[in-house]
């Protein structure tokens, strides 16, 4: 018994002395890559931006479209031979046994509707009430979970969704607010010193980060250098 024990941590340690000079070589050779073949593929980009300023935009971007490709496909090399399929294949074993399957189930009847509830929230110019409405079934949905044979699992949920909310002071107001504007206050008290000129219009006031990502983006596309010179700035 000892000796199998002492066996098998000599194996061990040969085995992490096998390990740490592959990984320092491997991390050369990513490195060593990454330099010739993103400065290859910036020179290259730089030796063909005439041909935008030619008229001849599909050309150069079908060009950069491929060696993109091939930039990708050394990435895809990278992660084939760390040893990911293998992974991925004990993962899907893992998916394939039946005791996992049936934890799943939990999960599969109580949380499907979370990505709907997320669309919902991505959609632009919602109204703040609808916006609210939908936050609130969220964790009406998460209470219930919760509540269903007082899950493990369904309360660290429903105790993060409660440390996100939490922390956003905001939030609270907002949904004071929805209540105003939708008429349901009923002698609803704000926390802040708010009139009905400055309630009013936060009517489309967003709760979620999308718009925001969202301007950002279209202000971006519109200040590039080739759509700037498409847009008419007043």
């Amino acid at each position: 018994m000892k000796q199998s024990l002492e066996m098998e941590r000599i194996c061990n340690i040969l085995k992490t002395l096998y390990l740490i000079p592959k990984g320092i070589l491997r991390l050369c050779f990513i490195l060593l890559n990454n330099v010739y073949c993103i400065g290859t593929y910036t020179i290259w980009m730089i030796l063909l931006y005439p041909l935008r300023k030619l008229g001849y935009q599909d050309v150069y971007y079908k060009i950069e479209g491929k060696l993109f490709h091939w930039m990708l496909a050394m990435v895809a090399m990278w992660s084939w031979s760390a040893g990911y399929e293998k992974a991925l294949t004990q993962c899907k074993n893992i998916f394939e046994m039946k005791e996992v399957q049936w934890q799943l189930a939990f999960p599969k009847s109580h949380f499907t509707s979370l990505p709907s509830f997320i669309k919902e929230l991505e959609t632009q110019k919602i109204p703040l009430c609808t916006a609210i409405k939908v936050a609130n079934r969220c964790e009406s949905l998460l209470f219930d979970a919760a509540n269903v044979g007082s899950s493990i699992s369904a309360n660290k949920i429903l105790n993060k969704f409660k440390n996100v909310i939490g922390k956003n002071d905001v939030f609270e107001l907002l949904r004071d607010i929805s209540l105003i504007l939708s008429g349901q206050s009923n002698g609803t008290q704000i926390r802040m010193d708010l009139n009905p000129d400055m309630i009013a219009p936060l009517k489309f006031a967003t709760i979620t980060s999308v718009d925001v990502v969202r301007s950002f983006s279209a202000y971006k596309d519109i200040l590039s250098v080739d759509n700037l010179e498409k847009h008419l700035i007043l």
